[in-house]
């Protein structure tokens, strides 16, 4: 059955709570206009109406659209294609392909109440900056699901595709991870330093760590605790790696984890 790619806006529980999109355009009656466009909890500074790449959104003036059919979404300069702020607690997106942003998603959320990130059939390709930590995701306090995607091409310092955080659970589940460059050496896949993490059925194929220092670890993966007080633990179950590269553990490094 065919499914409208979609994206959930979230409901924001304060004033200050925020989610910005990387859009291309938007429009209220016959009045265009080209901006980045931000959903927050009051009506008069959401958008009423998107375009996005071509596809659109719903919504009219009096009421913020609650919910984004789209094909596309791609990046505006040095801006991540996706950033919620602490107070967004729920936010899910499915469908889309999402590329060029400095980050696809970036979320600084809240250790203390995370917030949940659900990611389901997207594709993730060509986001990143060699010199920051998460290409596609860079996810801190927020607990997320990511199912049946494609990670592709994306680039950081560490964790390509994706770097993780905090004292929240991770889900990675049938996903593809493919030719994600990790420029330092730590994690050219992913980056993970979340207190839970199951890691299922993906294959990661061709990722690597170290292309500028022409070392480091964990080429599709690693598990890296920084903290005494909180330690990384990751489970893995029926993955599949081919043609990952590192200096050691081409597949997976575990440090302190």
């Amino acid at each position: 059955r065919f499914m409208s790619p979609i994206v959930w806006i979230p409901n924001p529980a304060s004033a200050s709570a925020s989610c910005t999109f990387g859009v291309t355009r938007n429009a209220c009656g016959s009045r265009p206009s080209t901006s980045a466009l931000r959903a927050s909890s009051s009506i008069s500074g959401a958008p009423c109406f998107e375009i996005i790449t071509g596809s659109t959104t719903n919504g009219n003036v009096n009421n913020a659209a609650s919910r984004v059919t789209a094909s596309t979404i791609a990046r505006l300069p040095n801006a991540p294609v996706f950033a919620a702020s602490a107070a967004v607690k729920s936010f899910a997106i499915e469908g889309l392909t999402v590329q060029k942003g400095v980050r696809g998603l970036l979320v600084l959320g809240d250790n203390k109440t995370p917030a949940s990130f659900t990611i389901a059939r997207c594709v993730f390709a060509e986001n990143g900056d060699k010199n920051a930590v998460g290409g596609a995701l860079a996810l801190d306090g927020a607990n997320a699901r990511i199912f049946r995607s494609v990670f592709r091409n994306n680039r950081a310092s560490k964790g390509a595709a994706l770097a993780g955080s905090g004292d929240v659970k991770l889900t990675i589940d049938q996903n593809l991870f493919q030719e994600n460059l990790g420029h330092s050496d730590h994690g050219g896949g992913l980056y993970i330093n979340a207190s839970s993490s199951k890691i299922s059925r993906n294959t990661f194929r061709g990722n690597a760590t170290g292309v500028e220092k022409q070392n480091g670890w964990g080429g599709a993966i690693i598990v890296y605790s920084n903290s005494l007080t909180q330690i990384a633990k990751a489970d893995f179950s029926f993955n599949v790696f081919t043609e990952n590269v590192a200096g050691i553990g081409g597949a997976v490094f575990v440090d302190d984890g």
